[in-house]
């Protein structure tokens, strides 16, 4: 009951108005979220979601993470058409669940590589992307994702990531150059079950002639779809593996792997067993 009155009591004195994160101006703060509920909302209307993990008590939702005083309403109208624009593409060319229609996996035709019987593995070609829609789009999530203060967020660190340059590229409505924070996708061709992930901080081995090269990389996922947003001075490897990239070709070239053979599923099934033995009976 204690805690309940402190929230109560944190959300009254809470400021209404302050200066945008975004435009760095002051006005009435603006409910933000910090992945677009487009993207996170539960399957089933007036469903909660079960927040768990990092060694937090689980606790419901009805929505995904957002923040009160990240962006002002002219701030937070900014990120909304880039939402807008950036899941309206990403409908378009079936590279998230609410893309399909009523399937429950991709068809034969969206392939450029059949999927593997076994593995699950198959390679998509895309034609027609827009790239600036779907840049800024991950741009925006980076940004709002090591902007926030909120505490659900704070595990998440800043790796040389310039904030007040991707901020100005959002006003601006300027995606960048390929090679600026590269972008990969990867896309799971079957239909799993909806949930919510929180960006990451990871890291993976990337094996050229040369040797083996360690790249940090942030981890974006929503239905469906992962995102690998590289560090802002990855030009070296975005010239070895271009054509892997956002924009880095004419087409857009997208990894696929069946729901229950990712890693997503992985890490979502072992966080549901830790929650549960760590909080029996909580969820």
């Amino acid at each position: 009951m204690a805690s309940k009155e402190r929230k109560k009591s944190k959300k009254r004195h809470a400021p209404k108005t302050g200066l945008c994160g975004l435009l760095r101006i002051e006005g009435a703060y603006a409910k933000a979220h910090l992945l677009p509920k487009a993207l996170t909302s539960p399957s089933i209307s007036g469903e909660r979601f079960i927040e768990a993990g990092r060694g937090n008590r689980p606790i419901r939702r009805f929505t995904s993470w957002y923040d009160h005083q990240l962006v002002t309403r002219d701030g937070e109208k900014i990120l909304s058409e880039i939402d807008t624009a950036g899941i309206a593409e990403l409908r378009k060319h079936k590279l998230v669940w609410s893309g399909w229609g009523n399937k429950n996996k991709l068809r034969t035709s969206d392939f450029e590589v059949d999927s593997d019987p076994e593995s699950g593995i198959g390679m998509r070609l895309i034609e027609g992307v827009d790239v600036d829609k779907i840049r800024l789009f991950f741009l925006s999530l980076l940004w709002r994702s090591l902007k926030t203060k909120i505490k659900e967020f704070s595990y998440l660190p800043n790796v040389a990531v310039d904030l007040d340059r991707i901020g100005e590229m959002l006003i601006n409505r300027d995606s960048g150059a390929p090679h600026y924070h590269p972008i990969l996708l990867d896309q799971m061709s079957t239909l799993g079950f909806v949930h919510n992930h929180s960006p990451t901080l990871q890291e993976i081995e990337l094996a050229f002639d040369e040797g083996p090269m360690r790249v940090p990389f942030y981890r974006f996922y929503m239905q469906g779809l992962v995102a690998h947003v590289y560090p802002a001075d990855s030009l070296e490897v975005f010239k070895k593996m271009s054509a892997m990239f956002v924009g880095g070709h004419e087409k857009l070239w997208v990894y696929t792997r069946k729901f229950e053979n990712t890693r997503q599923f992985a890490e979502a099934r072992e966080a549901i067993l830790n929650t549960s033995r760590v909080w029996p009976g909580a969820i």
